[in-house]
């Protein structure tokens, strides 16, 4: 790469995906007049707050950086934080717009396409069932399930293996951020709109988001400026479910790094999964696609990582974990960022 073009390999991936992605949202601000609007006080306590999480992780780390002396990761952390921040605040927006921006449903055809899964659907609604007679709040588990798994991987990785959680970042924002855009191709409400779901929280905030989502449609960016900061977490997204695919993510790195973890992981991920389906916030469709974006995700997170490492930093060793057992973790991993 000639010199004159050498910064472009500096530049930390998740600020190329920041720009590009904002690019992106800005273009779609222009062409069909929406406005960006920040969010509100209420806003991350309706819904959607999980995805802040990884924020209190890497804010962690910068703590624990700063005093190990370890000053020469507080800039990448620095950087880390307002790209993460920036990607999750597009990822709302572009949720938010979605109807407005491609204002055909497909959540006829995507019920149609789960007929035949119907008993996969009853099984879910049933275990639901099994599981409110000894769990009083599913609704709650649901999201704490979700929280506690980006939580422990950030903290885990972000303390003992630096190059991994470099890893696990890069792969999370790449995920929000296509997740975000993946709300525009086949937009969808939820199967919420044909039956009810076995969570009655769950329902009664389902129709409030569906009041707000006519509301929005009938008003246009008019309603979308005068009350954005309220409604920015409330966007109507059922394809892809990113709940099945984040969670999906967080196991495939444990897996990967730290075996340990799939004591928790396993049956989170598939209460995340069941739940979904039986809250009837997504089409069983919605749970695979989501998992192949996650998937799609890692690996482009890995392939930036590899291009982005210098010659002489460590490598992944898949025969040694964070505990130096056999599994799959990095070796000399504080060097290795």
């Amino acid at each position: 790469m000639p010199t004159s073009f050498a910064w472009v390999r500096s530049v930390p991936a998740e600020v190329w995906f920041a720009a590009v992605l904002s690019a992106v949202t800005i273009a779609f601000s222009v062409i069909f007049g929406l406005p960006f609007v920040m969010p509100g006080r209420d806003t991350t306590t309706f819904v959607g707050i999980h995805y802040f999480v990884p924020l209190i992780a890497i804010f962690f780390w910068y703590a624990c950086c700063a005093l190990l002396g370890q000053r020469d990761r507080l800039g990448q952390l620095t950087i880390a934080m307002a790209s993460y921040g920036i990607v999750m605040w597009l990822h709302f927006t572009l949720k938010l717009w979605a109807h407005l921006i491609n204002p055909h449903l497909y959540d006829d055809l995507f019920w149609s396409i789960g007929r035949p899964f119907r008993p996969i659907i009853e099984a879910c609604m049933a275990i639901h069932r099994v599981l409110a007679g000894f769990l009083p709040d599913l609704a709650t588990l649901y999201l704490v399930g979700f929280i506690a798994m980006f939580v422990i991987s950030f903290c885990v990785y972000a303390v003992a293996a630096p190059a991994v959680f470099r890893k696990l970042l890069l792969a999370a924002i790449f995920f929000q951020g296509l997740g975000g855009l993946s709300y525009l191709v086949m937009p969808a409400l939820g199967p919420f709109v044909f039956e009810r779901g076995a969570s009655l929280p769950i329902t009664e905030i389902q129709a409030g988001m569906l009041s707000i989502h006519h509301q929005m449609i009938a008003g246009g960016p008019q309603f979308v400026s005068m009350n954005g900061s309220q409604i920015l977490a409330t966007g109507l997204g059922a394809m892809p479910s990113l709940h099945a695919g984040g969670s999906f993510l967080f196991l495939w790195f444990a897996w990967r790094y730290e075996r340990p973890l799939l004591v928790l992981y396993i049956p989170l991920f598939a209460f995340i999964c069941v739940e979904a389906i039986a809250s009837r916030w997504h089409y069983v469709i919605d749970l695979p696609v989501g998992i192949l974006l996650a998937r799609g995700c890692i690996a482009l997170a890995f392939r930036f990582e590899r291009d982005s490492a210098p010659s002489s930093a460590s490598t992944v060793d898949d025969d040694i974990n964070l505990n130096g057992k056999p599994g799959k973790i990095v070796t000399n991993a504080v060097t290795a960022n």
